[in-house]
């Protein structure tokens, strides 16, 4: 059997043991955590570069969609306002071309006050002389 002294020794191997297998198993622990933050790292790493490709792409996009519809956009206004436009501007032209300049129109003001004035002096002439008969 076994005695006293058997008993404190296989007692103290096995302490030994479960602090051997406490550190081993602290180490593979910490070894792990530490495998686990450099792949959360990396990973992180991974997503923060595939976001900015990802918001470039879009940034990008976007602004290709904002060009095309800018160029739709003014098509569609060229062809809305430039013959309004074109008309408008004929229009104009053509009432420049026949209104009459200010000295043509008071020198026809005038000529009509002297024919209205030799029409009136004419009528009482023939009224007189109508009258004389």
């Amino acid at each position: 059997m076994l005695d006293q002294h058997d008993l404190e020794l296989i007692q103290k191997l096995n302490q030994e043991s479960e602090q051997r297998m406490m550190a081993y198993s602290q180490q593979l622990h910490q070894e792990s955590e530490e495998r686990r933050k450099e792949s959360e790292q990396r990973m992180t790493e991974q997503i923060n570069k595939l976001n900015q490709e990802s918001e470039q792409r879009m940034m990008a996009y976007a602004q290709k969609l904002s060009q095309e519809s800018e160029q739709r956009m003014m098509v569609l206004m060229e062809a809305y306002f430039d013959p309004k436009f074109q008309a408008l501007s004929d229009s104009i032209a053509l009432l420049t071309e026949r209104k009459a300049s200010t000295e043509v129109m008071e020198d026809l003001d005038d000529r009509v006050t002297y024919l209205e004035g030799a029409v009136e002096t004419n009528t009482k002439d023939i009224i007189l002389l109508k009258q004389a008969k």
